[in-house]
């Protein structure tokens, strides 16, 4: 009977220590990772499926889910405006590089990349998502002039907010991944849309002044410019008619002179009856009366350009 009991105790022994051991298998599923614990130090990472580890209290297994997205509001409340209830204009107003009050609505989603520090790293990483995202925003707007944020600058914004934080969060070993992060609403408080607006209207009206001033300025200048060109083309021809017509004055005088110098007596003679050629047409000679014996006197007049005499 003895042996019996015996048997039976040890027996049982030998089940209760097989279910001790079998506790230490688990299952991870397919969206998540587990870190194992020993003692209070991490010793690994297991993926999906069946893994096993030491029993309890030796080693503990804690389940991360690393392709979750979460999800996060700044500037309102998404469980609000589900409902239809508008943000607090306190919550949602940042002050620009200009000194000028904008409202800012941020839509973040984010992931867990790392598990061991998104566990053990930091206390809570999903706070210091929501502060990173507000402290770079604030540091972007606040050096920004709101004319930037409200034309190119509202995508640049969310692209500089991502990227930043990201960097934040990497230094603080938060162990999480900003996946997207988009700028939902960017526009001035209501109190002073009127305001603002008429100062668009009359920035967009100077602009169309400029433009139309530049137009004004580049017509004006190809017309002076083709001006110009017509002038210095016709003072070029006339340039080049007078040096040609003294280049063939100088090279008959260099001939005529070549001549004179072989027969002087010749050449004066020529260009004596050259010039009398030339003056004869435009002369009226008149013989006048003299005395009887005396040789009557001959008066050369010039005709003016009419052919009368003066």
């Amino acid at each position: 009977m003895n042996v019996s009991k015996r048997r039976l105790f040890l027996l049982a022994l030998i089940v209760l220590v097989l279910v001790y051991l079998g506790s230490g298998i688990f299952t991870t599923a397919q969206d998540e990772q587990g870190v194992i614990v020993r003692l209070g130090a991490v010793r690994r990472t297991v993926g999906p499926g069946l893994n096993y580890r030491w029993p309890w209290p030796f080693e503990q297994v804690y389940r991360v889910q690393t392709t979750k997205e979460y999800y996060m509001s700044i500037g309102y409340m998404i469980r609000d405006q589900l409902q239809g209830i508008p943000p607090l204009e306190k919550e949602m107003q940042w002050l620009t590089g200009d000194t000028n009050l904008i409202n800012i609505r941020l839509y973040i989603r984010y992931r867990v990349k790392d598990p061991v520090e998104f566990l053990f790293r930091t206390e809570e990483p999903r706070f210091l998502v929501r502060r990173a995202a507000e402290g770079m925003l604030t540091e972007l707007v606040g050096r920004t002039p709101v004319d930037d944020l409200l034309t190119f600058g509202k995508i640049e914004l969310a692209q500089d907010v991502q990227r930043r934080a990201q960097e934040l969060l990497d230094l603080y070993g938060a162990g999480l991944m900003l996946v997207f992060v988009e700028v939902e609403g960017l526009e001035p408080p209501e109190q002073v849309v009127s305001d603002f607006n008429e100062v668009k209207s009359a920035e967009r009206e100077r602009e169309r002044a400029i433009v139309e001033a530049e137009g004004y300025r580049r017509d004006l200048l190809a017309k002076t410019l083709g001006e110009e060109q017509k002038i210095l083309s016709e003072a070029e021809g006339v340039y080049e008619t007078r040096v040609a017509a003294a280049e063939a004055d100088t090279g008959r005088f260099l001939s005529l002179l070549a001549e004179y110098r072989q027969n002087p007596a010749v050449v004066r003679e020529k260009l004596f009856y050259e010039t009398m050629s030339r003056l004869l047409p435009k002369l009226q000679i008149t013989v006048l009366p003299t005395e009887e014996g005396l040789p009557p006197q001959i008066q050369i007049i010039q005709q003016r350009a009419t052919g009368s005499t003066p």
